[in-house]
């Protein structure tokens, strides 16, 4: 198994198990429109597992990329606080529209 294919595999499996969360939570949530509820607290949909599932694999492969084309430890870790930092804020503005309300 190649290295390139390792590191996806483990950021898919990291991508699952992220999710895992916010799927235990809905879960349990007595509230939630899965279980039945009228909605409210934790709940989230199908649409909301896709989306936040593509958005920690793009995170993630974007971290990847920026390690590997990055020359010093400096820039490696600059780099990936910025697609980490990214990725917060495109959450943040698909969750509650925090920079659509700054504007």
């Amino acid at each position: 198994m190649s290295t390139a294919f390792r590191r996806l595999v483990m950021t898919v499996l990291g991508t699952g198990v992220l999710l895992l969360v916010p799927l235990v939570l809905t879960l349990t949530n007595q509230n939630s429109t899965l279980n039945g509820g009228l909605g409210g607290g934790f709940d989230w949909g199908l649409e909301d597992f896709l989306v936040m599932g593509l958005l920690l694999l793009l995170v993630g492969l974007a971290a990847q990329l920026a390690v590997r084309l990055a020359k010093s430890p400096g820039t490696r870790v600059l780099a990936v606080l910025l697609v980490v930092f990214t990725g917060f804020v495109i959450w943040a503005e698909l969750a509650v529209g925090v920079i659509s309300r700054l504007l």
